[in-house]
Formats: C-alpha cells, sequence, structure tokens
C-alpha cells in the first residue's frame, strides 16, 4: 500500500519486521512439512507458493531496497498477490483436513 501510494520505499523497520514476520512462519512450516508424515498435499503445494514469494521479497530487499531504488509496483504487487495466494491455500489445506 505504501508503494502503490507513491512513496518509492516502505521505512526500514517495516520491512525488517515485515522479512523477520515471514521468514519465521516459512521457517516453521518448512519444519512441519519436512518432519510430519501426515501432511496434506495442498499443505506443501503451499510451502512452494510461499518459497516463491519470499524469494520475491527477497529480491525487493536486496535488490531495490538496500541500494535505496524504488521499488517496482508490479514486484510488489506479484509478491503480495502469491504470497495471499500461499497463505490461502495453506488455510485451504488445513480447514479441509487430511
Amino acid at each position: 500500500v505504501i508503494r502503490v501510494r507513491g512513496a518509492p520505499l516502505p521505512p526500514m523497520w517495516l520491512a525488517l519486521v515485515h522479512g523477520a514476520a515471514a521468514a519465521t512462519g516459512l521457517g516453521f512450516l518448512i519444519y512441519v512439512v519436512l518432519n510430519t508424515d501426515a501432511v496434506p498435499g495442498l499443505a506443501q503445494v503451499a510451502l512452494g507458493i510461499l518459497i516463491l514469494a519470499a524469494l520475491g521479497g527477497a529480491v525487493m530487499f536486496l535488490g531495490f531496497h538496500l541500494r535505496g531504488k524504488a521499488l517496482p509496483i508490479l514486484l510488489v504487487i506479484g509478491h503480495g498477490l502469491i504470497a495471499a495466494t500461499g497463505f490461502a491455500v495453506l488455510l485451504f489445506s488445513w480447514f479441509r483436513g487430511p
């Protein structure tokens, strides 16, 4: 929202908190998928989608934010849509059950 409203970059603290929270959640999901026998297939699909979103976030942070360059709006929107899709698939797999 910050980028779409015209600011070239979000505040550094917000980018770091967002990345840390997302990485923590992704780490927990990776742990569960690797160490649990009965993980639904959709949860594994969600993990793949969320890894794509994380890669997009890393590209934005390392390639643009740290260099002081404006984040590309299409990349910002794509990152958000991919992450939201992965989260929705994960929730669907949870409510659907094994």
